[in-house]
This record gives structure tokens, C-alpha cells and sequence, in this order.
């Protein structure tokens, strides 16, 4: 009975003193706590330099509005250079047939209509002259095509395409001369025509008059030309062309400026033939060259 009390309380000695390392046994996966303790190591260093990081006080972007440009105000220069008409003005010699000069208007920087007024100098007629007796073959021509051009002026209307203000261009114009002149009866008309003016030279003498007759007349002449615009400066250039004229129509009147000579029936019949003979020489020999040198201003 003894022994069998000493055996029970050494039983229950052992039960309420228990091992040290019972206590600090790690619990199952099954045993673990809801909410365990957060991981106390340190956070991780971001490197501000590396491209996979962002910078952590990025600098905000600008805003739409901020980042538009102001837009610039038009000048009257960007207005003019836009404008689809431009008014211009030129002035020089298209040789041999005026000096003079002519307003343009130019449509897309590309056709220019033109409208002038010329005179034809001496020279230039006697120029003419020289061409109409080389192409006829026939000195006489020329003389009476010089004659007739002693006085002569135009107005001039043009249309030519340009490239650009300045740049090739090509066109073409037309001039309507007024024109007027005398030659001697026999040296020159009579040579010229062939018809014997006798006659009016018999008349001319009877009222004490030279033996000249004097014409006037209307020549329309077209030009075709191909030439090129030099830059000079802003808004000013140097055209130069080449080309050909030629006489396209040629109305005539001849007379003595002595009524009693001119009012002969026969004086009239003579007139009438020796006119048409002078305007057919004009317009199939009347052909020239061209070459002209003008100041081109555009505003």
C-alpha cells in the first residue's frame, strides 16, 4: 500500500513539471496562427537610376494647354505672298519692235495677263525694214515697210505662263500699231508695187507738190516668246526673251494731202491698187526676230 502511494505521486510530479523544450516546440502548419506577425526585415532599396524604377518624386508633365505655342500673328507680308492674284508692273524694249511699259496680273504665281503701251523707235523700224527685205528677197520692200513705220506706236496685251516669280516663262502678245509715213512716188511705191503712178506724179508737179505720197495704217502684230526671269532682288527681277514677231493684218490709205490730186477718179484707182499691193508685202514678208530686256517688279 505504501509503494503504491509513492508510484501515484511520482506520476503526478511528472505530469505538472514538464520538459523545457516541450514549451518551444514549433506548431504545424495546421496549428498556425491567423494573423501572424509582420516580417520585420528591412525593405528593399530602390536604385533612383534605373530605368525599371520610376523616380519616386516624378515631374509632372505639362499640361496640353500649357504645351501649345502661341500662334503668329499674319503679317502683311505672309498675306501677300498667300494672295492668289499679284499685281505687277515691267518696263523696257522688246526690240525691234517698242520700248515701253505694261501692268500684269499674275494668278497662282503661274499666268500673268498683261496690258501695256509702246512706241517704235527709228532704229528699231529701220531694223524691221532690213528683215522684211531680207525674207522677201526684195531691197524695195524693205524700204517701203520702213517708210510706212516712221511714226508708229502700240498698245500690247500678253499672256504668259511662268514657273514661278521668277523662273522660265512662255507666252505670247499682240500689238496694234497706229502707224504712218511718205515715200517718194516712183524711187519707192511705184518700185514696190509695180504700178506706174505717172500720173499723180504728173498731177503732184501741176499744183506744185513734191512727188511724196503720205500713208497711214494699223498693223497687228503677234509675238511668240520664250524667256527667263533673273532674281535681282525681293519683289524685282530682269526678264529677258527671245522670239519671233510677225505682221498678222495691214490696212493701208495712201495720199497727197492736195484734194485736187486725191479726188481724181484715176489718183483713186491708183491709190486703191497700190494699197492692196503694200498690204499683202507686209503680212507675208512682214516677219522679225525678237529679243527683249525688262525690269519686273511684283507687289
Amino acid at each position: 500500500m505504501k509503494f503504491i502511494f509513492v508510484f501515484l505521486l511520482v506520476s503526478f510530479s511528472c505530469i505538472l513539471v514538464e520538459p523545457a523544450g516541450a514549451q518551444t516546440e514549433a506548431p504545424t502548419s495546421a496549428e498556425a496562427p491567423i494573423n501572424p506577425q509582420a516580417d520585420t526585415s528591412p525593405p528593399p532599396t530602390i536604385d533612383a537610376n534605373s530605368p525599371s524604377n520610376p523616380p519616386l518624386n516624378p515631374t509632372p508633365s505639362p499640361s496640353p494647354r500649357a504645351s501649345r505655342v502661341a500662334p503668329r500673328k499674319a503679317t502683311v507680308s505672309d498675306s501677300d505672298s498667300s494672295s492668289p492674284i499679284q499685281l505687277g508692273v515691267s518696263a523696257g524694249s522688246s526690240f525691234p519692235l517698242c520700248v515701253g511699259a505694261e501692268a500684269q496680273l499674275t494668278f497662282a504665281d503661274h499666268l500673268s495677263i498683261g496690258a501695256g503701251y509702246g512706241f517704235m523707235p527709228t532704229s528699231y523700224s529701220q531694223f524691221i525694214g532690213r528683215m522684211v527685205g531680207h525674207f522677201s528677197g526684195q531691197s524695195i520692200y524693205g524700204t517701203i515697210a520702213e517708210d510706212a513705220l516712221q511714226t508708229a506706236s502700240a498698245p500690247r496685251v500678253s499672256i504668259d505662263f511662268r514657273t514661278s516669280e521668277f523662273g522660265w516663262n512662255i507666252g505670247v502678245a499682240a500689238y496694234y500699231f497706229s502707224i504712218s509715213g511718205q515715200a517718194d512716188i516712183v524711187n519707192t511705191i511705184q518700185a514696190a508695187t509695180g504700178i506706174d503712178l505717172t500720173v499723180v506724179r504728173t498731177l503732184l508737179a501741176s499744183v506744185g507738190q513734191d512727188p511724196f505720197l503720205y500713208s497711214k495704217g494699223n498693223l497687228l502684230i503677234g509675238e511668240a516668246h520664250l524667256g527667263y526671269t533673273f532674281k535681282l532682288m525681293e519683289h524685282l527681277g530682269l526678264q529677258a526673251n527671245v522670239g519671233v514677231a510677225k505682221i498678222l493684218n495691214a490696212s493701208m490709205t495712201l495720199s497727197s494731202n492736195s484734194s485736187v490730186v486725191d479726188s481724181n477718179a484715176t489718183v483713186q484707182s491708183l491709190y486703191t491698187s497700190a494699197q492692196n499691193q503694200l498690204k499683202s508685202i507686209l503680212e507675208s514678208d512682214g516677219i522679225t526676230p525678237i529679243g527683249s530686256l525688262l525690269l519686273r517688279f511684283t507687289f
